[in-house]
């Protein structure tokens, strides 16, 4: 969306969402739910629903990246949780367990800063920022040769 007053554009992100993907907060939780209970990557991913087109890589990649949203969400909102707890049960302890607890942790952050719990941060692109260097689509790096562009 393009906004007439500040000619910026913004993502509209629905609230069902996880940002900067295109899954669901739902099946998202589930994965790791099943994760915490002890399930295979493979199993929480069919139990959770989007086995089909996620890859072991993928997985992976989405467990690091709850694991830093973890620990940066203890480290900026410490009276969320319980700072005993790690994870998942981490993030069930900021919401009192409640049913939906990824996508009320986002609105939250959100509603706060303006970033969310876990998704990502298109703001800061560090990777280029520190070294000049960005990740290709083919999972190799490359020099930029033009600018970044920033949409916020």
């Amino acid at each position: 969306m393009r906004c007439p007053g500040c000619r910026h554009t913004h993502a509209i992100i629905p609230s069902f969402s996880l940002p900067h993907t295109s899954l669901d907060t739902g099946m998202v939780q589930k994965y790791l739910e099943s994760r915490d209970s002890g399930e295979s990557r493979s199993t929480a991913a069919k139990t959770s629903g989007f086995a089909d087109y996620c890859g072991p890589d993928f997985l992976r990649s989405l467990e690091k990246r709850f694991a830093a949203a973890v620990i940066r969400g203890k480290a900026l909102y410490p009276d969320w949780g319980n700072e005993l707890c790690h994870g998942y049960r981490w993030m069930l302890s900021a919401v009192s367990g409640q049913k939906n607890a990824l996508f009320i942790l986002n609105e939250r952050a959100i509603g706060i800063n303006g970033q969310s719990f876990f998704g990502g941060n298109v703001r800061t692109g560090l990777r280029y920022e520190s070294s000049g260097i960005i990740l290709s689509h083919k999972n190799a790096t490359e020099r930029m040769e033009r600018s970044c562009l920033d949409s916020c």
